[in-house]
């Protein structure tokens, strides 16, 4: 019982520190998919900045409630707006809607975190 608990003061005390560093866990609704399932099937790791460039793999708010946040990547940065591309979607959005840099993809808890409606 004991071991449990410190293990939970850990866990507890880890996920306040990554938060207090800008790292934040999210549960995408759509965008780029990988070998191993959909973008709605994982969740993802990702920092919270404000330095992007193309290529960058990103969190991206597009401006649907249904599809966002959605995983993308950045196509080109113009004055104020980004093109990302989510998925097959090729999508203007302003720089603000970038929610960060995505750090890693864990296939198949989304899927999990779906039957709770999460």
């Amino acid at each position: 019982m004991r071991n449990g608990l410190k293990i939970s003061v850990v866990a507890i005390v880890v996920v306040f520190l990554m938060s207090l560093l800008g790292f934040r866990i999210a549960h995408p609704q759509s965008g780029l998919s990988s070998a191993v399932g959909s973008a709605e099937s994982s969740i993802v790791l990702y920092r919270q900045t404000e330095k992007f460039g193309a290529g960058d793999r990103v969190l991206v708010d597009i401006g649907d409630e249904k599809l966002s946040p959605a995983t993308s990547i950045i196509r080109t940065i113009n004055e104020g707006t980004i093109d990302v591309q989510a998925g097959e979607l090729l999508v203007t959005v302003e720089t603000e809607k970038i929610k960060g840099r995505i750090l890693a993809l864990v296939p198949f808890v989304g899927s999990l975190l779906s039957l709770f409606g999460l």
